[in-house]
């Protein structure tokens, strides 16, 4: 039984039988997420990531980011559920969370040039203007046809940047 001084992970442990704990490791090491232990669907997910956004979309941020970070928890690999996160941490200030959000949407969709242009967004404004041009190098070289709207933002961004008189950290003057 569960006590008050309890933390949710002790709690969890007492209440799972131990004879199941083998076969969700197995499963954990094949791939699967949280939400599909827990019998999740797509559709399940996508309803609660509706969910999200409507709240997003009132302004109820805090809300938005206890929901879309549920969703990135029980999904990890399903972009859309990493952006959503980002976007909201990112909006809420909270720059090194949307960093570290960013970065690895960039790492399970490194196709993706808006989460690489957001990302360059973060760390311009952490005063991390090298990493920041380097994103934006990337997407300039690497962005298709399909993301010529992406590419000249950072075409922009990247201008303006490179146009600065101060020196890039780490620089040698």
């Amino acid at each position: 039984m569960a006590t008050p001084t309890m933390s949710p992970g002790e709690a969890l442990a007492q209440a799972l039988p131990p004879e199941l704990i083998p076969d969700l490791i197995a499963r954990i090491e094949k791939g699967e997420s949280i939400g599909e232990l827990l019998g999740l669907d797509d559709e399940e997910l996508d309803l609660v990531y509706f969910l999200g956004h409507h709240l997003y979309g009132q302004g109820k941020l805090k809300e938005a980011l206890k929901v879309f970070g549920t969703l990135a928890t029980l999904a990890p690999l399903k972009a859309k559920f990493q952006h959503a996160l980002a976007t909201c941490l990112h909006k809420m200030g909270h720059l090194r969370d949307a960093i570290e959000r960013y970065t690895y949407l960039v790492l399970i969709e490194p196709d993706n040039p808006e989460a690489m242009f957001r990302l360059a967004e973060c760390l311009l404004a952490e005063r991390e203007r090298e990493a920041a041009v380097g994103f934006l190098q990337t997407i300039v070289q690497e962005a298709d046809d399909r993301h010529a709207a992406w590419r000249l933002r950072a075409e922009a961004l990247l201008k303006l940047q490179l146009s600065d008189p101060s020196p890039l950290p780490g620089a040698s003057k």
